[in-house]
């Protein structure tokens, strides 16, 4: 008899998504899993970039090039990716529909299973636009030259990622002008009490010099891209050498076909077990699932996990037999790291000292210990299930 295949489709290689390609591997495609394996498992990674982007550390890197550069890890050198039952398809997804993936409008991709961790988009160039580790050192150089040869610097946006962006030029060039320009009265949107934000508020305008322009937005047309002159809302004028957008964040839903629903503003629509209601054999996970309020790294990957080992319990105990796990909901968290020397931490309601946030800051903002935990430089042990 012919054995069984199952294609499992991971679109998206991030946090999330190299997170449940490791915990895939570790169950399904380790040499110690083989004997539990009833039918062979066939695991496809989709992604537009050749390599893992340490997003947690780009505003830094837009200001140093040599860490910079540190910030990709090619998918070639991931020792456990090469397994020849994996296989890297390098493209952009036009479509999802319930069992294929369309990858660059015309190649079709059929799956058994799906775990969909596109994330969300950002504005280069905090997103970045290249797909491969010779175009990302290219784009960071020249986003790190045009910083550089500024002497006034304005973000627009006053989230996490523009907070961390204005301090981290003011930390690497404490000569240069340095604006934050936010459209609220505090900077930081989400569940956070504003005890905090006034902190983040005392600690970049009072002990980093960071000049605010907050409750007043930019003034921009729909289709025009933010310039170097910009007009605020109460008719400000700010002039600077180097504008960096920081405004949040646009979603994947155009290209996911999977009925109405399924999409909402705040992300796809999951159970506890990552899977979606009316497709129990595709799950979103991360930045693009309806799951979480503030979207964080750790969250992602969990979700990848959890992703991960309910396709396998489904894989080889069958849809009826698996029972599978679900992932908790995590309580509303931020860590902003403020240059090199100031930081914030929130967890749910408590504000945590600075002493006590040090623990968890790092000189190579975390990058060691996501390398270590998605395990981008060696083969990770077999993951027995429950």
């Amino acid at each position: 008899m012919t054995q069984k295949e199952t294609h499992i489709i991971v679109v998206g290689g991030n946090y999330a998504g190299l997170n449940t390609m490791q915990y895939l591997f570790r169950t399904l495609l380790h040499s110690s899993a083989k004997a539990s394996a009833p039918e062979t498992v066939r695991i496809t990674l989709v992604d537009q970039r050749t390599g893992f982007l340490h997003y947690i550390g780009i505003t830094r890197g837009l200001t140093n090039t040599r860490y910079g550069e540190t910030l990709w890890v090619p998918y070639s050198s991931i020792p456990w990716l090469r397994h020849p039952m994996i296989t890297v398809v390098h493209g952009s997804v036009s479509e999802i529909t319930h069992n294929k993936v369309i990858v660059d409008g015309d190649r079709e991709l059929c799956f058994d299973y799906l775990v969909m961790a596109m994330g969300l988009g950002r504005p280069s160039p905090i997103g970045g636009c290249a797909r491969t580790q010779e175009d990302y050192v290219k784009e960071i150089t020249e986003a790190c030259d045009y910083i550089t040869r500024a002497q006034s610097v304005v973000v627009v946006g006053g989230g996490a990622v523009g907070i961390e962006m204005a301090a981290d030029v003011k930390c690497e060039y404490p000569e240069k002008t340095v604006t934050l320009v936010h459209s609220h009265r505090l900077p930081l949107p989400g569940p956070f009490t504003d005890e905090f934000r006034h902190s983040i508020v005392d600690i970049l305008a009072n002990k980093m010099g960071i000049t605010l322009c907050l409750g007043h937005r930019v003034i921009i047309g729909a289709e025009e891209p933010i310039g170097n002159d910009l007009t605020l809302s109460n008719s400000t004028k700010i002039t600077a050498d180097c504008v960096i957008p920081c405004l949040g964040t646009t979603n994947r839903h155009q290209i996911i076909n999977l009925g109405a629903g399924t999409c909402t503003p705040g992300g796809v629509r999951v159970l506890s077990t990552m899977q979606l209601p009316e497709h129990p054999h595709i799950f979103a996970i991360g930045d693009l699932a309806a799951y979480s309020e503030v979207k964080l790294a750790g969250p992602a990957m969990h979700n990848g996990y959890v992703a991960a080992r309910n396709i396998a319990r489904m894989v080889l105990r069958g849809h009826a037999n698996a029972k599978l796990e679900e992932s908790p909901r995590f309580p509303a968290k931020i860590l902003l790291l403020m240059g090199k020397h100031q930081w914030a931490m929130q967890m749910d309601k408590e504000i945590w000292d600075s002493e006590k946030v040090r623990q968890f800051v790092y000189d190579d903002m975390g990058l060691g210990v996501c390398i270590k935990a998605l395990a981008l430089d060696h083969v990770p042990e077999f993951e027995p299930l429950d």
